[in-house]
């Protein structure tokens, strides 16, 4: 459907919204727009993303599915400023995603900025973020883990080819992820366990076990692992 709009603005009004956390000292005012209505509208919900898809706002509202819906109004406030640059917004209807737009937010917050809304259906990798990845447990970790937005469109791209290849029967399992790095700091052993681990177990812990290269070579692992891992076979 064409002809949908979001507006957004930056607000330095601390006394914009009564229910917004006290050390949220600016907030996004987001408008949903539909001039030619839509029907069967139980709940509205726009989740706002940066450029590297972190999650800064969610708004929500319910409607009356009898009614035509047209316009809602959110007043998003988070924790960290809403600076100026490129953010990344979704709109769900009654739970599922429809339309996604990038927002580009200047610098001055006394104009709004509108984007006209596409269609999720000619952007499988967005449509796969916003359905499968952005309301797991684990991918806020991306952020403390401080991977930037190359690297995480890259890997939004390869699980989404995981994720295909489960769901057309062409593997029965994921196939063997090798992540390398160099030093402590490159954060591979975070990505294996935290990132990896949560997409593949859907972040059940019993699940995930982390063993370095030496271990797995070696045989040199922690016995614990294999015994738990042997009592659950034999039940």
């Amino acid at each position: 459907m064409k002809n949908l709009f979001l507006r957004v603005k930056r607000n330095f009004d601390s006394n914009s919204n009564n229910f917004a956390p006290e050390y949220a000292d600016l907030h996004l005012d987001v408008e949903f727009s539909a001039p030619k209505g839509l029907k069967g509208v139980k709940e509205v919900s726009v989740r706002i993303y940066s450029a590297s898809y972190r999650l800064m706002g969610v708004g929500c509202t319910e409607h009356d599915a009898e009614r035509t819906f047209r316009k809602a109004c959110f007043d998003m406030a988070n924790d960290d400023l809403w600076d100026a640059g490129l953010y990344r917004a979704y709109v769900y209807i009654n739970g599922t995603p429809k339309w996604f737009c990038e927002v580009d937010l200047p610098v001055s917050s006394e104009y709004w900025t509108r984007k006209g809304l596409e269609s999720m259906d000619g952007h499988p990798l967005e449509m796969f973020f916003a359905e499968k990845l952005a309301m797991t447990n684990w991918w806020p970790k991306l952020h403390c883990g401080r991977f930037k937005e190359p690297f995480i469109r890259l890997l939004t791209e390869k699980l989404m080819i995981f994720s295909s290849e489960m769901e057309e029967k062409k593997a029965d399992k994921v196939p063997h992820l090798l992540v390398t790095g160099e030093g402590e700091n490159c954060g591979a052993k975070a990505l294996a366990s935290m990132i990896l681990g949560g997409f593949i177990t859907n972040d059940d812990v019993t699940k995930k076990y982390c063993l370095s290269l030496s271990e797995i070579t070696t045989g040199h692992t922690d016995g614990k692992i294999w015994r738990r891992k042997w009592r659950n076979r034999k039940r």
